[in-house]
């Protein structure tokens, strides 16, 4: 939701609804805390909190 309006997955996000697994890749764009909610028809929505951090990496020589 965006804005108290449904909006498509993020950028880099898939669900794999049979599955139940949401994957999303996330890109630099999206840094911070983010509520994702999932519908299912006749069931409550499911809201999932998800920090996105950027991930640090370093080479050592």
């Amino acid at each position: 939701m965006v804005d108290s309006k449904c909006s498509p997955l993020p950028v880099g996000a898939s669900l794999d609804s049979k599955a139940g697994i949401f994957y999303w890749h996330v890109a630099n764009a999206f840094k911070g805390d983010f509520d994702l909610v999932f519908y299912q028809p006749g069931s409550s929505p499911i809201i999932v909190r998800v920090t996105a951090a950027p991930e640090i990496t370093t080479k050592l020589k």
